[in-house]
């Protein structure tokens, strides 16, 4: 899981910070500052926070990310069905 949040993280960092401002209810810095904890600082890593941040702010943040998707997707008219 640690490896995954470190994933998530290194995601976030590479979205441009207009996308960042067309959603403000992500709170980027801290998925960054966390995937750069977890990446550097890892005999510092709180497993019992790892643990909560998993249960209880992945599944909001799913849900936050595929409404910025999904509003990226409709301004440009993009659809994966053929």
């Amino acid at each position: 899981m640690i490896r995954c949040l470190e994933v998530v993280g290194e995601a976030a960092r590479q979205v441009s910070g207009a996308n960042r401002n067309r959603a403000l209810e992500i709170p980027w810095p801290l998925i960054i500052g966390l995937r750069n904890v977890l990446a550097h600082d890892y005999g510092a890593v709180d497993l019992e926070r790892v643990y909560l941040i998993v249960g209880g702010n992945l599944p909001e943040l799913q849900k936050n990310v595929e409404k910025l998707i999904a509003s990226l997707e409709k301004e440009v008219d993009w659809s994966d069905a053929e």
